[in-house]
């Protein structure tokens, strides 16, 4: 993931935020398939790891953002941002494990989350 952020040359963090997301999923051929996700989703171990590494994935964009764009994000709308970006990610794979829907349909409704959020973040350009 951390790859991603260096490649990404946007004038406003909503461009970045949209460019960064789509380089994560054209790279993410590996993405786990819905069995995997229900497993990791009915053991509490796995769960607890699962959203050790969603904190620092959100650490990990806010602090970008924050860098990144200074004059632009202050610490809460960086985090606040980050923040919507992993929400949108895990609440579309949420529903896409409790549907059962394959790897290629989890891809589309990615895409469409980030559409949904990039349109919401309009605010940040």
């Amino acid at each position: 993931m951390t790859e991603a952020f260096g490649t990404v040359q946007a004038d406003n963090p909503l461009t970045a935020v949209h460019r960064i997301l789509e380089q994560i999923l054209a790279a993410s051929d590996d993405l786990a398939g819905p069995e995997r996700l229900a497993i990791m989703f009915a053991r509490p171990e796995l769960q607890a790891q699962a959203l050790q590494r969603l904190i620092a994935a959100q650490r990990l964009i806010a602090g970008w953002l924050r860098r990144t764009y200074p004059d632009q994000l202050d610490d809460t709308l960086a985090h606040a941002t980050a923040g919507a970006v992993v929400g949108a990610l895990v609440g579309t794979v949420l529903a896409d494990v409790e549907h059962g829907e394959t790897t290629h349909e989890l891809q589309q409704q990615l895409h469409r989350s980030i559409k949904l959020l990039t349109d919401g973040l309009r605010s940040l350009e």
